[in-house]
C-alpha cells in the first residue's frame, strides 16, 4: 500500500506514524540465480603484524594501527578505479600532538585487488608543500570521511577536522580518476567558543548532465540542532552559505545524500527522540542546486537499535539511514528493533520523488541475528543493499547486545518502486570477526570501536563493499590492550591491528 506524504504533510508529527503500519515481512523469495563474494582484500597496507622496520608512514602502517568507518566509490569513467577513506590511527605512536585520527586517503587501479594509502595533506608532521598550503595545517584531528566522483573523473574527499580554535567541514578534491592531489576547500567553520559540534558529514555530487550537472554537495549536522547542506559550482574550490534542511531544531546526528536522475537532491536523517516527538527519518528535497528546501517530513517513526556507547564489552551501533537514488525511485534503509529486539534492516521507497512512499520492507530474513549499518546503492538496473550481520553468532540472543561474531551481508533487487522479487543474498566476508575487541583507549578505559557505517559502489558489472574488520587482531588478554600505544616495540603483537577490508561480488550467468 502506498500512502500520499502531500496529504500527511498536514498531519505533521502524526505522519511517521501513519506510515510505519504493522511489522513488516520479508519482501522476497530466494532466487535461483547466484551472487559471489570475490576474496576479502585487505586495503591497509602493513606488515602483517611483524616487526616494525622504521616507522609508520601514510603509504605504509607498520605499526599495524587501527583503521575504520570506510566509504567507497567507482570512478563513473573506469570502473577499476575505486577509491576509499578511513579514521585512521596510525600516527599516535609518531607525534603527542595527534589526539587520535587522522583521514587517509585509499585509492585501488584493479578494480579492488590492490590498495595504495595516502593521507590528506596537512597532518601533523607533514612538512610537504602540499602539507604546508593545508588549511588542516595545525588541526590534530581528521575523520568521518566520505568520497564520490565526478563524471570527469574526478575524486572527492570530505570529512570533519579539529583544531585549537574552530571545527571545520573540509573537501579534498583529486584529479586524473583520484591520482593527484588539487587542494582542499574548508566548506564551513564553527569557531569552538560558539559550542557547536560538527559532525557526521555526507556528500554526494551530480552527474546527471542537467542543469545542475557536477554540483557538488556537503551536507552535515551541527549536533542536537540542524541539518545543512552547502554547495559548489566551481569543482570544489568555494562553497556556499549552508542552507538549512532540517527546518526546526532538533537533535540530529546524520544525514545522507542522493541526485535523481532530474537533478533533484535528496537528503534523508535520524532525528532523535526528544520532548514527546519520538525517534524518526526525516526526509526533505531541493530541486533547485540546493539553493533551498521544501518542508521536511517524517518518513518513519523507527524503533532505534541504539548499541550502549562507553562500554567496555561492546561497540557503538546507532540506527542511521542511507539513501539512493534512480529513475525507478528513491531508496532509503536502515536498521529498526522493532522485532522483539530483534535489529532488521528495512526499506522504503518513492516512485515519485517522495510525494509517496511504500510500506517499509525487510531486505533479508535470516532467522537470528542482528543487522545494523546498511548501505544502498542504485542505478536503474539494481538495487543493492550492504550490512553487518550477527546470524553467525553461536550465542545470539536478541536481548542482548550484538555477541563475537559479524559479518558482512549483501542482498541485490532489480530496480523498481515497489521492490519486485526475486532478491539475491551473499555473504561477503570469507570469516566472521569479533567487533567487541577493546583496541581503542579513551578516558573511561579501553573500549571497543568499529565506527558507523560501511560502504558500497556499484562499478560496471561489478558490486564492491568496503567495511572494518577486526581478524587481524591478535588474541587479547585480560589486560587488553596489552601495548602501549606509543611504544613501536609493543606494537608487534598485533593488539590493535584492526583493518578495512573489500570484496567485489558479480553475478553467476543465469542457468
Amino acid at each position: 500500500m502506498r500512502t500520499s506524504v502531500r496529504s500527511l504533510v498536514l498531519l505533521g508529527l502524526f505522519l511517521g506514524l501513519l506510515l510505519s503500519g504493522p511489522s513488516p515481512a520479508s519482501a522476497f523469495a530466494p532466487a535461483s540465480a547466484q551472487l559471489v563474494a570475490g576474496p576479502n582484500v585487505k586495503v591497509i597496507r602493513d606488515n602483517d603484524n611483524a616487526p616494525c622496520p622504521d616507522r609508520p608512514t601514510p603509504e605504509f602502517d607498520c605499526a599495524n594501527f587501527m583503521q575504520n568507518e570506510p566509504p567507497l566509490a567507482a570512478d563513473p569513467t573506469n570502473p577499476d578505479v575505486l577509491i576509499s577513506g578511513g579514521n585512521d590511527f596510525r600516527l599516535i605512536p609518531l607525534d603527542p600532538r595527534v589526539q587520535g585520527t587522522w583521514l587517509g586517503y585509499y585509492r585501488s587501479e584493479d578494480g579492488g585487488r590492490t590498495w595504495t594509502n595516502t593521507f590528506l595533506p596537512g597532518f601533523p608532521g607533514d612538512d610537504s608543500p602540499e602539507g604546508q598550503a593545508s588549511p588542516l595545517r595545525g588541526n590534530f584531528f581528521a575523520g568521518d570521511p566520505v568520497v564520490a566522483f565526478d563524471s570527469q573523473g574526478n575524486a572527492y574527499v570530505g570529512g570533519i577536522s579539529w583544531g585549537s580554535r574552530e571545527s571545520a567541514v573540509f573537501l579534498a578534491k583529486y584529479t586524473d580518476h583520484g591520482k593527484t592531489y588539487s587542494h582542499i576547500a574548508l566548506v564551513n567553520t564553527v569557531p569552538d567558543e560558539q559550542g557547536q559540534f560538527i559532525d557526521k558529514p555526507c556528500l554526494t555530487v551530480d552527474n546527471t548532465g542537467g542543469l545542475h550537472d557536477g554540483t557538488i554537495y556537503v551536507g552535515w549536522s551541527r549536533f542536537a540542532e540542524i541539518v545543512v547542506v552547502a554547495h559548489s559550482t566551481d569543482g570544489g574550490q568555494t562553497f556556499s552559505q549552508p542552507v538549512i534542511a532540517s527546518g526546526t531544531r532538533a537533535p540530529t546526528r546524520t544525514c545522507a545524500l542522493a541526485v535523481g536522475p532530474d537533478g533533484t537532491l535528496y537528503v534523508v536523517w535520524r532525528q532523535f527522540a526528544f520532548g514527546t516527538s519520538r525517534d524518526a527519518l526525516i526526509f526533505n528535497a531541493s530541486s533547485d542546486g540546493g539553493r533551498t528546501f521544501g518542508f521536511a517530513r517524517t518518513l518513519q517513526i523507527i524503533t532505534p537499535y541504539d548499541q550502549e556507547r562507553n562500554r567496555p564489552d561492546t561497540f557503538r551501533a546507532t540506527s542511521f539511514p542511507s539513501v539512493a537514488a534512480d529513475e525507478n525511485g528513491v531508496y532509503v534503509v536502515w536498521e529498526d528493533a522493532r522485532f522483539q529486539g530483534s535489529s532488521r534492516v528495512l526499506l522504503i521507497c518513492s516512485p515519485d520523488g517522495g510525494q509517496t512512499w511504500t510500506e517499509p520492507v525487510k531486505v533479508s530474513e535470516p532467522g537470528r541475528g542482528h543487522q545494523i549499518m546498511p548501505q544502498v546503492a542504485a542505478d536503474g538496473t539494481r538495487v543493492g543493499v550492504a550490512f553487518y550481520d550477527s546470524r553467525h553468532d553461536p550465542d545470539f540472543d536478541p536481548r542482548r547486545n550484538i555477541g563475537d561474531a559479524l559479518d558482512v551481508y549483501y542482498v541485490e533487487f532489480p530496480s523498481g518502486c515497489p521492490l519486485s522479487g526475486p532478491g539475491v543474498e551473499v555473504r561477503v566476508t570469507d570469516r566472521s570477526f569479533n567487533p567487541n575487541l577493546r583496541i581503542f583507549d579513551t578516558p573511561s578505559g579501553a573500549q571497543p570501536f568499529i565506527g558507523d557505517y560501511i560502504g558500497l559502489a556499484f562499478a560496471g558489472e561489478r558490486v564492491h563493499v568496503v567495511w572494518t574488520d577486526n581478524r587481524d587482531v591478535s588474541p587479547q588478554p585480560p589486560t587488553n590492550p596489552p601495548c602501549n600505544p606509543r611504544d613501536l616495540r609493543t606494537l608487534t603483537q598485533g593488539c590493535r591491528n584492526q583493518n578495512i577490508y573489500t570484496a567485489a561480488i558479480t553475478r553467476e550467468p543465469e542457468p
